[in-house]
C-alpha cells in the first residue's frame, strides 16, 4: 500500500519494537517515570532506551520531568500505526496534515474513519457531524422502496382492534 501522510513516513523510520515504545508511552500518559520504565522493562523489548533515544531524535517523544511524553506527531504516529495493525493489510483512510486523530483538526466534510476510534474521523469529530454522512443517508432513504419507506415513516396506531363479534 502506498501512504502519502507523513505519520506513515515516521512509521517506516522506526522498528516494531520502537514503535511497541511509542504505544506504551502514548497510552501511559500520567505514569510518572519510574511505572513508566518499569512496564517499559517488562515488556519484553530488547532495549527500550535505544528505542527511547530514537524515538527523541525523531521528535515523536519528549522527556520531561514528569517522565516521557508523545509529541503531536508522536501521537498521530501512535494512532496510524494502531490504524495500520487493526486494517489487517485492507485499504485504510489516511489523515490529513492537520490532524493525529486525538486533537481537533479543522472542519472536514467527508468522514474519514479511524479504526482506533471507531464511529470518529481522523479530524476527531463524530460520524454524523459529516455532511458526507447526511447525504449517504438521504440517499438510503431514497433508494428504500416505497412499502419499506412507508411503514417505517407511518405513524403507530396505539389503539387496540377488537375482534368482529360471530353472527
Amino acid at each position: 500500500m502506498h501512504y502519502t501522510n507523513l505519520f506513515h513516513q515516521f512509521f517506516l523510520r522506526i522498528s516494531p519494537d520502537t514503535g511497541w515504545v511509542l504505544q506504551l508511552v502514548h497510552c501511559s500518559r500520567g505514569l510518572v517515570l519510574d511505572e513508566l520504565e518499569t512496564a517499559l522493562k517488562q515488556s519484553h523489548i530488547t532495549d527500550p532506551d535505544t528505542c527511547l533515544f530514537q524515538l527523541q531524535l525523531l521528535g515523536l517523544v519528549l522527556r520531561s520531568q514528569d517522565g516521557w511524553k508523545p509529541t503531536w506527531h508522536g501521537i498521530g504516529v501512535s494512532n496510524w500505526r494502531v490504524h495500520l495493525l487493526f486494517a489487517k493489510g485492507d485499504l485504510v483512510s489516511e489523515p490529513r496534515d492537520s490532524e493525529n486523530g486525538h486533537h481537533l483538526g479543522p472542519d472536514c466534510d467527508i468522514y474519514r474513519p479511524t479504526l482506533f476510534s471507531p464511529g470518529y474521523c481522523w479530524c476527531c469529530r463524530p460520524r454524523h457531524a459529516h455532511k458526507s454522512e447526511f447525504l449517504k443517508a438521504a440517499e438510503e432513504l431514497l433508494r428504500a422502496p416505497f412499502s419499506k419507506a412507508k411503514t417505517r415513516l407511518a405513524p403507530r396506531s396505539h389503539s387496540k382492534k377488537t375482534p368482529d363479534p360471530k353472527p
